[in-house]
């Protein structure tokens, strides 16, 4: 069905599968990508309502609405939007933003929102939402970013979306696209099982809530001094942190479930050059990772699977696989953020991805760097109809005992089994019940739904 509309579509592989999944659940908003970024400094608003109308009016993401034409979706970019920047000063600003992030884009109208929050009279917000069918996480920086030029009369660059389509439908007939195509095809024809986390398997509802955790700075420099280290490191030390998070997401999954043969998705950012990096629109890409758990597994050899699986995988990560429904490819998801974000005005800026209480994943998992301090914030999405708030926690407090036991045995050169290192049969489950209790997990706050 997909390949027959992509005939007649002229969105991207990758936004059509946006717009099927928001047909399917058209009351929910999954797809809705919410940031909020805190300004510790007074501000011009009719200044920054100025910036906002030149950024609207400089993107043509922005400016693009979905229309439907005989049943294909079809993107046309308006010659104008006319959106101001709301100013509003909430008594509630955690509950106005919670709210306003679920509010629903008609696809065939306006698909961003922003509005500027006063706290006082030196501190505010800036709030950016989009549907992901015209922007990523990505892009949602790019958007505050340019603004905060276009607010200082600098010079802003605006590269076209319409680019990376012309783009996009041309590699379609490349040779390369075609390995990839038949690459994704092959390793997806073998179905994995679906996996239970803790028991509980994936449900048909699309409701989560978020835990955050910071962790704390030995952890950190123990986890950055291991992916530096030569049995770990690989191209950068982002990639190598990734990789070695993407390990300990299988270990924990695989001990958690009692599965062997697992997948996983994994972001892939998709900008493969300077000006798409600075295009405003939606790039990112999921990809289905698949792993097989030895039974005599250990930390290292597990990362040594998981090295190529990642380079593999971002080698043919231009075409696009999609989660299907009816035919899962995965049920936890992990995202691995290091984005710099610029000054406004000269103040010091921090960003939260706030989340909207819809997922499609039993499990998301973020992992964030500051790319000004270097510390680490985890954000575990789970599904909150599937667990309690109490399991989640506990679910987390699990993930950080094998990070640890990760950390610990990579750190001294230790080739234990992951099976034996932690749980998970019965003459385990005591040692694993004191282990869990001694081991500090320091929650920094929490989005409910």
């Amino acid at each position: 069905m997909i390949d027959d509309i992509q005939e007649r579509s002229n969105l991207t592989r990758n936004q059509l599968l946006f717009w099927a999944g928001q047909k399917l659940r058209p009351s929910e908003p999954l797809y809705n990508m919410v940031l909020c970024y805190s300004i510790p400094s007074r501000l011009d608003t009719d200044r920054l309502q100025a910036a906002w109308a030149k950024l609207v009016a400089s993107s043509d993401a922005l400016r693009t609405v979905i229309e439907e034409h005989d049943g294909a979706p079809m993107q046309t970019v308006l010659p104008r939007i006319d959106h101001t920047l709301e100013i509003v000063k909430p008594k509630d600003p955690g509950g106005w933003i919670r709210e306003r992030s679920q509010q629903l884009f008609d696809l065939n109208k306006r698909l961003f929102d922003g509005a500027l929050i006063r706290i006082a009279d030196e501190s505010f917000f800036i709030y950016i939402s989009n549907h992901q069918i015209i922007g990523d996480a990505w892009a949602c920086n790019l958007i505050y970013t340019r603004l905060a030029e276009l607010y200082d009369d600098r010079p802003a660059e605006f590269p076209p979306f319409r680019q990376y389509l012309d783009f996009e439908r041309e590699n379609r007939g490349s040779m390369r696209y075609q390995k990839a195509e038949a690459y994704w095809k092959q390793q997806l024809h073998e179905t994995v099982e679906d996996m239970k986390l803790y028991g509980q398997a994936p449900g048909a509802t699309t409701r989560g809530r978020r835990l955050t955790a910071r962790l704390d700075r030995e952890r950190v420099e123990k986890l950055k001094a291991i992916a530096r280290s030569k049995d770990v490191f690989v191209g950068t030390p982002d990639l190598s942190l990734f990789v070695l998070f993407v390990s300990i997401i299988f270990a924990y999954l695989s001990l958690i479930s009692g599965a062997r043969r697992l997948s996983l998705g994994i972001m892939h950012h998709n900008r493969v050059t300077k000006s798409f990096a600075d295009t405003i629109g939606m790039f990112t890409e999921t990809l289905p990772l698949r792993m097989t758990i030895a039974g005599d597994e250990t930390f290292r050899t597990l990362i040594k699977k998981v090295t190529n699986g990642v380079l593999d995988s971002l080698k043919h990560g231009q075409f696009t696989t999609g989660n299907p429904i009816q035919n899962t490819n995965y049920h936890v998801s992990f995202n691995y953020i290091n984005a710099s974000l610029p000054d406004f005005h000269g103040a010091p800026v921090s960003a939260e991805w706030v989340h909207t209480g819809y997922q499609n994943e039993i499990l998301d998992l973020h992992v964030h760097q500051s790319n000004s301090t270097g510390d680490l914030v985890l954000e575990f999405d789970l599904d909150s109809d599937l667990f309690s708030e109490k399991e989640q926690r506990e679910a987390m407090r699990h993930f950080a005992l094998i990070m640890d036991a990760a950390a610990t045995d990579l750190d001294a050169g230790v080739d234990a089994r992951i099976d034996h290192a932690l749980l998970m049969n019965e003459s385990q489950k005591a040692r694993f019940a004191a282990l869990l209790s001694e081991t500090s997990f320091a929650f920094e706050s929490e989005a409910t739904a």
